[in-house]
């Protein structure tokens, strides 16, 4: 009896290794795909921000941010850097890329001692995190490959 099913078992996982083979593909083309919507996505993306420097609003490249800059913070901007909020009205910010909590919570200039983690204080900001409403100023304390994310 076992040497009448033998092909039949052959040709099964011939087809089980076929389909795990052509599924690799797939995955691997989808992937390819994704990488390359994101990378147009961030080419479209501003890549700048206002800062105050010498007294004057100016436009400054995201890379040329050092700490002890001081960034206006709006509705609509991602936030540059990790900063200290020195300024706020009204500020909302969505902190998924960092907490992944999709929620916006309202940020303060005033310190914060009750919590216990930088991640749920709303006095700091980090970079990546969207601004979805209010404006505000806050000063640059990490940049580039220092910032949380």
């Amino acid at each position: 009896m076992h040497g009448n099913n033998e092909p039949v078992n052959l040709y099964c996982t011939l087809i089980l290794i076929l389909i795990v083979i052509l599924m690799c593909f797939v995955t691997f083309y989808q992937e390819k795909q994704t990488l390359q919507v994101i990378s147009d996505l961030k080419a479209v993306l501003p890549t700048s921000c206002i800062v105050i420097r010498d007294c004057k609003k100016q436009q400054v490249p995201e890379e040329e941010l050092v700490t002890g800059d001081l960034v206006v913070i709006s509705a609509g901007a991602i936030i540059p850097a990790d900063m200290r909020i020195l300024q706020s009205n009204g500020l909302k910010i969505e902190t998924s890329a960092i907490t992944g909590d999709k929620d916006a919570y309202d940020y303060t200039h005033e310190a914060v001692t009750t919590y216990p983690s930088v991640f749920e204080a709303r006095n700091v900001a980090f970079k990546g995190s969207f601004c979805l409403e209010g404006d505000g100023i806050g000063i640059v304390v990490r940049t580039g490959k220092y910032t949380v994310i």
